[in-house]
């Protein structure tokens, strides 16, 4: 009943309801805010959009090998753990968020995320059948 508690909440909110791919749903954004340790920022960061990661380590787990990976990331603004950082940090870019976004450390620090986490390779189907194919 989670669509029902929203609206008793915030009578006025629009709530997605995953009709439109998300890429679709993107171009109406400035930023996406990702607040679940699930596919969606892994999405975002490999379409390349403003994306800031805000969630709390101990509610969602973060596997020693990835630590790294997501302090980059911590470093240049794309992860926050906890909600102050993240308003400071949306505020600070809010009016030209895609200067941020663009600058070589965060688009590196998301590049070197996604090499490990994120296919951003556009051969990748082609590379998977062949290796099906042996």
């Amino acid at each position: 009943e989670q669509y029902q508690r929203w609206k008793d909440k915030f009578p006025n909110i629009e709530i997605d309801t995953c009709t439109n791919k998300l890429s679709v749903e993107l171009t109406k954004s400035k930023i996406c805010i990702s607040t679940t340790n699930t596919t969606t920022y892994l999405d975002t960061l490999v379409l390349n959009f403003p994306t800031i990661i805000l969630w709390d380590p101990n509610y969602w787990e973060i596997r020693n090998s990835a630590k790294p990976y997501f302090r980059i990331l911590e470093q240049n603004n794309i992860f926050h753990k906890n909600i102050d950082s993240a308003i400071n940090h949306i505020n600070k870019i809010w009016d030209n968020p895609t200067l941020w976004w663009f600058s070589e450390s965060t688009q590196s620090a998301r590049l070197k995320f996604c090499k490990n986490y994120a296919n951003i390779d556009e051969k990748a189907i082609f590379k998977i059948k062949n290796i099906l194919k042996k």
